[in-house]
């Protein structure tokens, strides 16, 4: 395994893909950061966390010619990989939340953010980045926060976390070239099949329940009053 540890930097995303343009990195390139100044997350949001105590770092995965349109199940690998090293270290009520959020009993432990990178009209690799909360016990102004910690009571080693789920990545991507991963990612899809509110891009507000993923990864819920609709990442917001 191939780790490349930083004191700090803006973006560990924007450090790798910088240095897989200019270097022939090999699968599974890890850089790894103390202090992350200007973490980003899905929707142009920033990923803020304290040094030391957390994890973030980001992942160079390699693809074989993979289809634009079969993107989404980057995302279900990552998701699946991060759920099962917090389920194996004893945490509780964990869900993915559509598209790339981790849910630990109702509040957010672990952001992930999926950059990847076209050869021609296939993607050819991925930049994976993941903020997990571990250690960290305050988070201001964050009520919907949450930590490993927190979670479970414990003090964790990050360097062993970020082991197992490096682990995990190469097991769920293995494990995606031989099957469909999902039905397992619907089966701990947060709020699948259950009453919640959301808002539109449009500031329209609306009941209903998710009822799957698309092959492209919109999500599909059935309305009160419009039936089945869809939609793109950023489209729409769960309100809970």
């Amino acid at each position: 395994m191939n780790i490349i540890k930083l004191d700090a930097t803006a973006s560990t995303n924007l450090f790798l893909k910088e240095l897989a343009g200019t270097n022939d990195l090999p699968d599974f390139t890890v850089v790894s950061c103390y202090d992350q100044t200007n973490g980003r997350g899905q929707r142009g949001s920033h990923w803020v966390t304290e040094p030391g105590k957390n994890l973030t770092f980001s992942v160079l995965k390699h693809h074989s010619g993979l289809q634009p349109i079969n993107q989404f199940k980057i995302n279900i690998a990552v998701s699946l990989a991060i759920y099962h090293v917090l389920a194996q270290n004893g945490l509780q009520k964990i869900f993915v939340k559509w598209p790339n959020d981790i849910m630990a009993d109702d509040k957010k432990i672990c952001g992930i953010l999926i950059e990847n990178i076209l050869n021609g009209s296939r993607i050819s690799k991925s930049v994976i980045g993941v903020g997990l909360n571990i250690n960290q016990k305050v988070f201001e102004g964050l009520e919907n926060a949450t930590s490993m910690s927190l979670q479970d009571g414990r003090e964790f080693d990050l360097e062993q976390i970020l082991a197992q789920i490096i682990t995990q990545l190469q097991i769920q991507f293995e494990t995606l070239l031989a099957n469909d991963l999902y039905e397992q990612y619907l089966s701990v899809l947060y709020r699948f099949n259950l009453p919640s509110s959301f808002i539109d891009q449009e500031g329209n507000e609306f009941l209903g329940k998710i009822t799957g993923i698309e092959i492209d990864g919109k999500l599909r819920i059935k309305t009160e009053s419009d039936g089945i609709r869809q939609f793109n990442f950023k489209e729409v917001k769960m309100t809970f």
